[in-house]
């Protein structure tokens, strides 16, 4: 894959191990009409949305570029709070994932491929966004390599996006991004990191049975697994 991205052993341990996913049956875990999903996707929303009207940026007007977009359920939020479909575009190693992105968002534009090499001119885009990427590459130099592209591909008015768990000791295929990570792989950036998520089997469990306790445990920073952080790279 050339020196530049990451090696094809990486890859293939990203693609294994989300075959394994695929195959644990456990695909509920993830469905967006549960509490516990619902709700944490409402608090990274909400904070999102909040930064960037602070910098007067409106999703309307941006070009956004999501690394790691999976089937595209990330990108067809955004849509919906106003995105331009014809102006959004994602990346992901897993072909089958682009396609279904592809039948999801017709207008945008989806690229199968290696994000340490991402196929964009420099400043492309507004908004550059990764949801539980970062944490799925298996060795520091291809993190690095993918963090330098995003903060290649961003204009220098515009804002990296990133949201990921800090720790999680139960997926060995993981490795957690939290705010020492996110220094390292963006050197110079400013960074406004925000804790959220509650820890993800535990709002499973209580959102099942009570929404309103669901609420009411999330408001404890302490048991926030994940974080969103706003990056702003130099100019």
């Amino acid at each position: 894959m050339g020196s530049n991205g990451p090696s094809a052993h990486d890859a293939e341990r990203i693609r294994a191990a989300y075959a394994r996913r695929a195959e644990s049956g456990e695909t509920d875990r993830y469905l967006a009409t549960r509490p516990a999903n619902a709700l944490a996707r409402e608090q990274r929303e909400w904070i999102v949305d909040e930064a960037l009207a602070r910098r007067d940026l409106r999703l309307a007007d941006l070009d956004i570029l999501e690394v790691g977009c999976g089937v595209g359920s990330e990108l067809v939020r955004f849509v919906a709070r106003g995105a331009d479909p014809a102006r959004v575009s994602g990346i992901d190693l897993l072909p089958y994932a682009i396609a279904e992105a592809e039948q999801r968002l017709p207008a945008g534009h989806f690229v199968s491929g290696d994000a340490s090499r991402l196929p964009y001119p420099t400043d492309s885009f507004g908004l550059v966004y990764q949801a539980m990427a970062l944490s799925s590459m298996p060795s520091r130099t291809m993190r690095a390599q993918v963090a330098a592209e995003m903060a290649r591909v961003v204009r220098p008015d515009g804002l990296i996006v990133s949201y990921d768990f800090a720790w999680n000791p139960i997926n060995r295929d993981t490795v957690g991004i939290g705010s020492r990570e996110l220094r390292r792989l963006f050197p110079g950036a400013s960074i406004e990191v925000h804790r959220v998520t509650l820890i993800p089997p535990v709002a499973r469990w209580v959102g099942d049975r009570s929404e309103h306790a669901l609420r009411i445990l999330s408001r404890a920073p302490f048991l926030r697994t994940h974080r969103v952080a706003m990056i702003d790279v130099p100019n």
